[in-house]
């Protein structure tokens, strides 16, 4: 089970990444307004950060079932560093592409929302609420594990030991 979670990880990370190279292409294309660029990229990032969300929503559950049940966070660190670095590679992208366009227009320099910047904050949410699901995780599967043990644990003063 840990080796399909690598290997699905890894294609899903590459899918969205090579999918992010594909989204970017639209800044080399001259032929349309800077204002009409934003609004194709901005409909575009829509639907990805959906699937994005989705499929890593998937890895994280099933990296916490990993968790729960074999004790090892590394799955659920991975999941959450995945999404946090492609939204974050995503921001940083589109961050330079407003600071090119706004050397270019600067009288257009509403064209970008700052709704579509959200990933900065989400990246650094996302590390933080993985981090504390981690030690809730880690702490009831500790709590449960004392509990199997002191399950089967008998007293000395009934003279079974």
């Amino acid at each position: 089970m840990e080796r399909k979670f690598f290997n699905y990880y890894a294609i899903a990370v590459g899918l969205f990444l090579l999918w992010m190279v594909l989204r970017n292409q639209i800044w080399s294309n001259e032929s349309l307004l800077p204002g009409d660029l934003v609004m194709i990229y901005a409909r575009d990032s829509g639907f990805y950060f959906l699937l994005l969300r989705v499929v890593f929503l998937i890895f994280s559950l099933w990296a916490s079932f990993l968790l729960w049940t074999k004790g090892k966070s590394k799955f659920i660190w991975l999941a959450a560093t995945a999404y946090s670095c492609i939204l974050l590679l995503d921001t940083f992208i589109l961050g330079a592409k407003y600071l090119e366009f706004k050397l270019v227009h600067e009288s257009w320099e509403a064209a970008f929302p700052i709704s579509m910047f959200v990933g900065l904050g989400e990246a650094i949410f996302n590390i933080l609420f993985t981090g504390f699901v981690v030690w809730l995780i880690k702490d009831s599967r500790k709590k449960r594990l004392a509990r199997q043990q002191n399950l089967y644990k008998y007293d000395s003063a009934f003279g079974i030991q």
